[in-house]
């Protein structure tokens, strides 16, 4: 293998053509990337023999390459990566046996729950659709399952109950569809300890298709992992090889995985919401990161590369306007029409909290926030979104994060891109007290500060004392204590 250590810059030159969302790598015999690139590589390089490396949501393949004379074209494609939602070049020829067994779920929806049913009512389908290799009951995908409309436990429904089943290669698939008020869902699933709720969102207009995959063998019991997706009534539920970025984005968000956010990538993204909102939705937080990330300190560690060029960043603030008032007319009313076909009158849902998220993100590409601001009070589907609701400063916060919702998701963990959290509620005092009893257990060099775990229990403690003592916080302070314990900054007023 070469080295590029010497390199003039007159050596052969390579070309490697790739997926388009794949990251491609060059690796040299001293084991450093001697080129890099999303979807292709055009560079020139020592002569000599190389590691070419490409990875694609979650997959990886290499081969050795030799780099000599004028020119070397290489293609190498990654077509079969661990996808949750069916994808058409990864399942091969079982795609119509997996079409036709969705098409058969969400043609025997029924509405739920029937409680307060009405005609004039918009009902729009949800379909969970699971498959696991294994086979065996305890393996089922949709084992130990609920869905249930937010804060209404009560009609909780079993998604195993009442679910149809086809065997599909060495697959195990299962499935059931409903049609729904549009609105936020909740799955509900047990890890084998307690129960771990997520939102779903459902809107008017869409399909919202929930897809599950139960984890192999060496973890039986585990909890299935989730891809939530949306389409046209009338679309297919296989991906054609178009729609396979809707997987990498997926794992995109996941927390700190480190993909390459590049032009072609968020636009394939942001320009799939006219097919599935979803995929706006996560466009949009990758672009703002990418954003974020190039005006950041060049020596911070980053997780994510940013390669967007000048003129896309530059306009961004019409960019992310546009996609914003795309996705409120997508979302909360319009359904599939083009935005310009759908009044202001016609958005009569709430807005979806990944939407209230990404307004607050984008806080400086918009106007000024609204006085009084809106209540929040229902979870959203992805962590980023929550994080960016709960850590935006209380000066340019755009909603106000409600106690109540808080409180019942404070126990929240990043379940891949997904907001999750553990189905039991706290109170925001209770919680600053137990935080502070948790300072106090801690050995002398933490409780002191020595430690940097120590941090947040540090200003538990401060909390505590404070109101201990009835003496008010000063509300920077507040807002410290509040950021330290991941309590919204529009909430620390309680503290």
């Amino acid at each position: 293998m070469s080295t590029s250590a010497d390199f003039d810059g007159e050596g052969p030159r390579l070309i490697v053509n790739g997926d388009l969302d794949a990251e491609l790598y060059v690796i040299g015999n001293d084991l450093r990337t001697a080129a890099y690139g999303v979807g292709s590589i055009d560079q020139r390089l020592a002569a000599g023999i190389y590691k070419l490396r490409a990875v694609r949501g979650g997959a990886s393949k290499e081969q050795l390459i030799e780099v000599t004379g004028d020119l070397v074209e290489i293609r190498l494609k990654i077509e079969k990566f661990a996808a949750i939602a069916p994808i058409a070049p990864i399942f091969g020829d079982k795609v119509p046996a997996i079409e036709g067994f969705a098409q058969k779920l969400l043609a025997a929806a029924r509405m739920w729950p029937r409680a307060g049913k009405s005609p004039a009512m918009p009902w729009s389908r949800l379909m969970v659709l699971g498959h696991s290799t294994a086979g065996s009951e305890a393996d089922d995908p949709l084992a130990c399952m609920r869905i249930f409309p937010w804060r209404n436990i009560a009609s909780r429904r079993s998604l195993a109950a009442g679910a149809r089943a086809k065997r599909i290669g060495d697959e195990m698939w299962r499935g059931s569809a409903i049609l729904c008020r549009p609105g936020t869902y909740i799955l509900d699933f047990h890890d084998g300890i307690q129960w771990v709720r997520q939102a779903v969102l459902v809107a008017p207009g869409w399909d919202t298709r929930i897809f599950m995959r139960r984890g192999s063998a060496d973890m039986p019991g585990a909890p299935p992992e989730v891809s939530i997706q949306m389409a046209r009534p009338d679309a297919p539920v296989v991906y054609d090889d178009r729609y396979q970025t809707v997987e990498v984005a997926r794992r995109a968000l996941e927390l700190n995985r480190p993909i390459l956010v590049k032009d072609h990538f968020i636009d394939n993204l942001l320009e799939g919401k006219w097919s599935n909102p979803i995929m706006g939705l996560t466009g949009l937080h990758l672009f703002l990161e990418a954003i974020e990330r190039s005006e950041a300190d060049p020596s911070a560690s980053q997780k994510r590369r940013v390669d967007m060029s000048g003129s896309r960043i530059q306009h961004g603030r019409e960019i992310v306007r546009e996609v914003i008032g795309n996705l409120h007319k997508l979302l909360r009313g319009g359904g599939a029409r083009h935005p310009s076909e759908v009044p202001d009158s016609d958005l009569t849902e709430p807005v979806p909290a990944d939407l209230a998220a990404l307004e607050t993100r984008a806080g400086r590409f918009l106007d000024a926030p609204p006085v009084p601001r809106p209540a929040l009070d229902h979870p959203p589907m992805f962590w980023a979104s929550w994080v960016a609701l709960r850590d935006a400063p209380a000066d340019v916060a755009r909603y106000d994060v409600q106690q109540r919702l808080w409180s019942e998701t404070a126990h929240s963990i990043a379940a891949g891109p997904y907001f999750s959290w553990q189905a039991r509620r706290v109170s925001l005092s209770g919680y600053v007290l137990a935080a502070r009893e948790m300072a106090a257990a801690l050995p002398p060099a933490a409780a002191s500060g020595a430690m940097p775990a120590a941090a947040p229990m540090e200003k538990a403690s401060r909390a505590a004392d404070a109101a201990a003592l009835d003496v008010p916080l000063d509300p920077i302070e507040a807002e410290g204590i509040g950021r330290a314990l991941g309590i919204p900054s529009t909430l620390t007023r309680f503290i």
